[in-house]
Formats: C-alpha cells, sequence, structure tokens
C-alpha cells in the first residue's frame, strides 16, 4: 500500500528508496552503538573540532578500537600514531603535535616508497623540515613526494589516514591534545573517510 515493496511474478522485491533507507537505518544503528560504548570517553574530549560536513559523511564506525597508553605501555598511541606514518603508500596526516621520533619518521619515510601530504601548525612545520633538511641519507631515496601545507593555527584533531588505516585524536575539553589515546580503523569507509576530511 505504502509502495514499499513490487511484486512480480509472485515474487516480492524491495524498491531501490526502500533499500537506501533501510541501509540508513543499520548504519545510524552501528554509529548509535559506537556512541554508545565511548560514551564517556568523547564527553571528555572537543568533537566540534571536527567540521559539520565531517558528521554530515560520517561512515559507519565499525571495526574500531580505542588505543590507550597504560603503565606497561606509555607509548601505546604514540607508537600506533609512528607506524600509521610510516606506511607505504599514500599517507596523509594532520599533525598536532610533534612527534617524539619526527627523526625517525622521516627517515622511514625518505626510505620506503610512500607519498606523505602533511598539514601542520607552522610552529611544528618548523622543526620537520628542519630534520627533513638535515636527513642524512642511509639507504636509497624511494620517497614519492613529501609536501608539508603549514597552518595558522593549531589543528583541533590529530589524523593520520593510508591505504591500510586510519588513526585519529582529539583535543580534550581543556584544549590539549590527547596525546595517551587514540581511535583506529582498517575499514574501508573509514579509510575513505579520513581521505575526504585531510581534503576538506
Amino acid at each position: 500500500e505504502k509502495g514499499y515493496v513490487i511484486k512480480k511474478q509472485d515474487k516480492y522485491y524491495l524498491k531501490t528508496s526502500t533499500r537506501i533507507k533501510l541501509i540508513n537505518i543499520l548504519s545510524l544503528n552501528e554509529n548509535l552503538k559506537f556512541l554508545n560504548e565511548y560514551e564517556d570517553f568523547l564527553n571528555d574530549h572537543d568533537m566540534k573540532a571536527l567540521p559539520q560536513e565531517a558528521f554530515a559523511e560520517l561512515p559507519v564506525m565499525r571495526n574500531v578500537e580505542l588505543i590507550q597508553s597504560d603503565r606497561l605501555n606509555p607509548f601505546k598511541a604514540t607508537d600506533t600514531y609512528k607506524r600509521a606514518m610510516t606506511r607505504q603508500g599514500r599517507v596523509c596526516a594532520i599533525c598536532s603535535y610533534l612527534h617524539p621520533e619526527c627523526k625517525r619518521i622521516i627517515s622511514a619515510v625518505m626510505e620506503q616508497e610512500t607519498g606523505l601530504n602533511l598539514m601542520v601548525y607552522k610552529e611544528v612545520a618548523k622543526y620537520i623540515q628542519k630534520c627533513a633538511m638535515n636527513y642524512q641519507q642511509h639507504d636509497e631515496i624511494r620517497n614519492k613526494y613529501f609536501n608539508i601545507k603549514r597552518l595558522d593555527y593549531e589543528p583541533k584533531i590529530a589524523m593520520v589516514v593510508s591505504e591500510k588505516e586510519i588513526v585519529l585524536s582529539f583535543h580534550r575539553i581543556e584544549g590539549v591534545i590527547d596525546k595517551n589515546s587514540c581511535f583506529i580503523s582498517t575499514d574501508q569507509t573509514a579509510i575513505n573517510w579520513g581521505y575526504n576530511l585531510f581534503k576538506e
């Protein structure tokens, strides 16, 4: 009666518009589970830092893991960022702070087939450029490109997206970047969302 289902030769089919509505409902359900699971964590962070367009295109949040530093491994989150930034292929990163192993990351980037696009606060960019200029070649340089865009403001998020994963951190409500925790996902829709966020 409502036109959601059509009948063809004694078989019933969902109309395309109905299928899209159902997919959207199921996607919303997955995201509500994610928000419910990490409610306390998200409430302690500045989620307004993401542009509204990013929320409008928020992917289905499945296969997401929260990485948090602990007493056994106080560098768990920063190690996750280091691994993500030294991935091969196309890597895009928004840097809110200077990684403690910046020199090693630059060496790794120079010596493997990587294309790295960085978006960095201008104060941090100075040091990264200095490290890149002072890089001493150990192996053959295989780097495809290494682009740095200086920002006049400190970004309120930290993100690394590669063809394998997306890693994302937020500023705490107090106004400082949370260096001790990050979300990580290997879901392809989340990775595509990360690339689009970087473009925005």
